[in-house]
This record gives structure tokens, sequence and C-alpha cells, in this order.
């Protein structure tokens, strides 16, 4: 017997572009019951996922990238009326501010956020202030909020935004096509894909803004590895910071050690036959490219900040340093090599690291959404 009625829900991200926060969006869009949901989305038209969203059958708004704009709000106002929306979920911070006034105006409505990260570590203690008082009064007009980590969970419980009862942890995982794909990339039983040329390569994979924090890696990097001209470092990814970061190493004299790939379609191919992953980042809310890692098999050296203990702590083949501490990066990468680099702890490692990922990031969004 059919539903007397559908569910209309609209999707909101001022992000449209690679990142795990729309990546996420992305993926519960494609696992919605069509039975049940109409999928509306407003997002900025940027590549992938404008696209992506719209083939999988959702009806589109273009809005502004990353900038509240009057204009947009007025047209979600009139879009919402129009296609009887229910419930309005929004992905970060811009997306949270327009869907909890969008609450004012049509109060029976239903709100459910997802934050994406921890995002007042960067602002000044007056800033920080208004900011955590603006999302506390967003709070009352929000009926249930995401967070991607526990640890990004507690952070919004521990400034008074979001309580045990009206927040829930639905983390950033891998889909059966991604899993498959990094199976196939990645040959678990193999020691190392460029044992060959006798290089061990680390990688990171992300935006270069700065809450990554990658100028720092490559500087904790570079006085390293200073000795060892046998490891390298590969960067894939763009944004803000790209250039200067690429400044930093020819600084450094680095550039023989550091590889920037740019944006690369090939991405989880090219990390999958690396060695080891490395993050360096300020804060996450749960890194995809992280989860992705792990289910390649890869060793993990990670900054010990929120979004990074979550998937780190416990996981068989992960280590920490301390943020922004370039002894404490050295420190961790040469227990790293020490501990895994070996062919047959190596190999042992792998099959964990793979096991885990499979248990805990693997659930390939079957539940993924629920009202």
């Amino acid at each position: 017997m059919k539903r007397p009625y559908k569910i209309n829900i609209l999707f909101i991200s001022s992000r449209a572009d690679h990142g795990g926060g729309q990546a996420q969006m992305f993926d519960i869009i494609s696992g919605l019951d069509r039975e049940k949901f109409v999928i509306f989305a407003a997002v900025p038209d940027e590549e992938p996922f404008y696209r992506k969203i719209g083939e999988a059958g959702a009806r589109l708004l273009t809005i502004k990238k990353r900038s509240f704009s009057p204009v947009d709000f007025l047209r979600l106002v009139f879009f919402i009326r129009a296609n009887s929306i229910n419930i309005i979920h929004s992905h970060g911070k811009g997306a949270g501010l327009y869907s909890r006034l969008l609450k004012i105006v049509n109060p029976k409505i239903k709100i459910v956020h997802t934050f994406h990260g921890f995002h007042f570590d960067t602002l000044g203690t007056v800033p920080r202030f208004f900011y955590c008082a603006l999302e506390r009064a967003l709070a009352r007009l929000t009926n249930r909020f995401i967070n991607v980590s526990e640890s990004e969970r507690a952070e919004y419980i521990g400034r008074g935004i979001t309580n045990e009862t009206n927040s829930v942890v639905i983390a950033n995982e891998i889909s059966k096509e991604t899993y498959e794909k990094i199976l196939k990339a990645r040959q678990l039983i193999k020691f190392s894909a460029n044992s060959n040329t006798g290089s061990i390569f680390l990688c990171n994979v992300s935006r270069f803004d700065e809450v990554k924090e990658l100028p720092f890696l490559i500087e904790a990097f570079v006085k390293a590895t200073a000795s060892n001209d046998k490891l390298k470092l590969m960067l894939i990814g763009e944004g803000e910071e790209f250039e200067k970061c690429r400044e930093l190493a020819a600084e450094l004299k680095a550039k023989s050690k550091i590889c920037f790939m740019g944006f690369r379609s090939d991405a989880l191919e090219i990390m999958s036959r690396c060695d080891i992953y490395v993050a360096a980042s300020r804060r996450e809310g749960m890194p995809l490219s992280m989860i992705e890692a792990a289910a390649a098999g890869l060793p993990i050296l990670a900054s010990r900040v929120p979004g990074h203990v979550d998937i780190v702590s416990g996981y068989p083949g992960g280590l920490f340093f301390e943020y922004k501490d370039c002894a404490s990066f050295k420190k961790a990468l040469e227990e790293m090599l020490a501990l895994y680099f070996s062919k047959s702890d190596y190999v042992r490692f792998a099959a964990a690291a793979h096991e885990d990922v499979a248990e805990r990031y693997s659930r390939f969004y079957e539940e993924l959404f629920v009202i």
C-alpha cells in the first residue's frame, strides 16, 4: 500500500565543490527512498555536486557560494512555499543561517542542521562570544542537530548550543562504490606500492584552506626528513592557500620532496598507492579522505584534534602528533616508520585496518537519514 503523501525535503548548502560535507549531503540525497521523499536542493552552481545532485533527481535552486544573500533568502522563502517544503536539512554554517531564519517565516517546517565542523577556534574572544550567542539563539529554531563525529558533538554540547536530546551523530562514511574502488586500487598484500622505487610517499588529500594547516605540514615534513631523501610528500587538492604552499616549498628548497598535484579526479587511486596518510588540521568534523585512506590500509599520522581523534583512536595503524608541534611530528613519523615499515608488520596492519573501516565506516547509507 502506497503512502497517502510524500515528505518534501529541501537540502541547503553554500558549497557544492569537493568536500566531505558536500559528499555526505549527496549520499543522503542518493539514499533517501523516493517513495517517501521528494528531494529539493539549494546549492551553488559548481562542480561536482550541483550536477550530481541534479542527476540524482533533486529539483534545484541555485544560490550564491559561501555568502548570505538577502535576495537568495527571499527566493528561498518563495521556493519553500511554492513546493510545500516539510523539512529543511542545512549543511554548514552559512546554510544553517538560511534554514533557521526560514523557520521564522514558516514555523511549521522542521529544521535539521549538520554543522560539519566546529567553527569557533579561529575567532577572537569577542567575535567568539557573539557567534556562540547567535548559534544558541538559532538552536531554538532547530528541531534536530546532526554531528559528524562524537568529538564534534561534545564541543557543541560543551558550548551550550546543543544537548544530549536534540543532537545525534551520523559519521561521514564511504559508499559501497567508493569502498570497492579503493580495494581495486590498493593491493593490501603488497608491502608498499612504491617499494620498487625505494621511496616512501606521504599523502594528503584536502582543500588548501587555513583550517588544514598545510603550510605547517610542509614545514614539519621538511624539517623531519632533512636527512632522508626517500620520504616524499604528495599534496592533492586546490584552494586559496595553494600558491602560498608552493612558494613555501620553494623557499624551503623542498621542490624535489613535495609534489603539488592540484585537483585530481583520480585522487582515490593515487592515495591508495601511497604509503602513509598525513593530516595536520586545526580541527575537523569527520574527514572523509582520512576514512578513505584507512579503507585503503594506509597508516595514518594525524594532529591530535577533534575529528581526527574519532578516526585514529583505536585505529590499528594510527599515530598522533601534537597540533603545530614540529618536534612531535618528527617523533611520531619516526615511530611510524619503525612500527609499520617491515614487510610482515605492514601486511598484518593493512588487513586489520581494512577490517576496522569496513566495520566502522562502511554501512553504505542504508538507513542514514531518520526523521
